[in-house]
């Protein structure tokens, strides 16, 4: 009958950077997964070669504050090499995204 809903769940300060998709959530009610809410992310430095940097999808309550997402030179997609990668960050639209930047570039106004 599924599980009681994670929530609350602080990722501040943190400098990451690899073969990785850096910071992300994916929930899908037909997948069964697990829900969450409340997910602080603030303050990171994440530099990732696969796709992604920050995700939140479903993620209700999700705050993204002063994060700075990096692509690594010359990523590619995991398993196609002939595929470039860009990082990205994505507030879900219930939650809030403010100060955050991609590549040096603030993609976000929602102070």
């Amino acid at each position: 009958a599924g599980k009681e809903p994670t929530s609350d769940i602080t990722i501040v300060g943190n400098k990451m950077s690899g073969a990785m998709q850096g910071i992300s959530h994916f929930w899908h009610p037909k997948l069964g997964r697990d829900k969450v809410y409340r997910v602080k992310v603030w303050d990171n430095d994440v530099e990732v070669s696969y796709f992604h940097g920050i995700y939140m999808e479903n993620t209700p309550g999700a705050d993204l504050r002063g994060n700075r997402v990096r692509t690594v030179s010359g990523a590619t997609a995991l398993g196609n090499p002939a595929m470039k990668v860009r990082a990205w960050l994505k507030a879900d639209p219930a939650g809030s995204s403010c100060g955050n930047y991609v590549d040096g570039k603030r993609v976000d106004r929602r102070c």
